[in-house]
């Protein structure tokens, strides 16, 4: 077992409330493209996990709700993979003190489609390795690791026949045609390659110490129309809150913070 070369990071309070949350992953954790004054650009104060806006009310803002003294520490960046999550986990072993929640989404950005087994498991083994950089050198600290929000199906009964057609191609894993057309086979398929990959981040998660996968609970969000910004890719206000709020419930019920979670 590798030992922990980082400075250690503070016990929970007795609540079971951390003293700092970080976020590693993508851009679903940097609030791009969710401020309309500021169109394609990163809004990091509208992030689910570590942002200030209230109308979002993050992690970081319902943690502080109940330790004041909580700080957040924003670790994602966009187009990130399951690579640059590697590096991201050494990052925040070394920050002083070490975080003692880390909140990780990461998947989109690695997707084949369709999943070959070698790529999912490049993307497991991948994974493991920067969950294992956290738990080893963070012991104190919990990880929760997100499903990716909502699902394909779901999210095109939300599109305008504008946003269809602009979305529509040929390629094996479009699921919408050139005429804006849903394509069943092409749906289904895209939805089992993303159920392959969340199935690599229960397994990775469960490999390590003090890891919870959400057990797709942000995946089975369903979207309602003003959840995602004008690139329909990136959620908008209402959907990072949205996403938060399920992640919150989630992580109560699951004992990652809170009463009864410290430990």
């Amino acid at each position: 077992v590798t030992k922990p070369t980082g400075p250690a990071s503070l016990p929970r309070n007795p609540g079971g409330w951390p003293n700092v949350v970080a976020v590693l992953g993508h851009s679903g954790t940097t609030g791009q493209n969710s401020d309309l004054a500021r169109p394609n650009q990163d809004a990091p104060e509208n992030s689910w996990a570590t942002g200030t806006n209230p109308k979002v009310n993050s992690i970081f803002l319902r943690v502080r709700a109940n330790n004041p003294q909580a700080r957040a520490v924003a670790l994602g960046h966009d187009g990130a993979t399951v690579l640059d999550f590697l590096d991201q986990a050494r990052q925040a072993v070394r920050l002083h003190p070490v975080p003692d929640l880390f909140l990780v989404q990461i998947m989109d950005n690695d997707i084949v489609c369709p999943a070959s087994a070698g790529a999912l498991a490049a993307f497991r083994n991948t994974l493991i390795a920067g969950l294992r950089i956290l738990s080893q050198n963070a012991p104190h600290a919990k990880t929760f690791v997100l499903s990716q929000f909502g699902s394909p199906g779901t999210q095109l009964r939300t599109l305008s026949h504008l946003d269809r057609l602009a979305a529509g191609g040929t390629g094996i894993c479009d699921i919408v045609d050139p005429n804006g057309r849903t394509v069943p086979r092409k749906l289904a398929r895209l939805d089992r390659t993303i159920h392959r990959y969340e199935a690599q981040l229960k397994a990775g998660c469960m490999s390590v110490a003090r890891c919870v996968y959400d057990g797709g609970a942000n995946g089975r969000i369903v979207e309602r129309k003003g959840d995602f910004s004008s690139d329909n890719s990136h959620l908008a206000v209402q959907g990072l809150a949205r996403e938060a709020a399920v992640a919150w419930a989630t992580m109560r019920r699951m004992r990652v913070i809170g009463p009864g979670s410290a430990g």
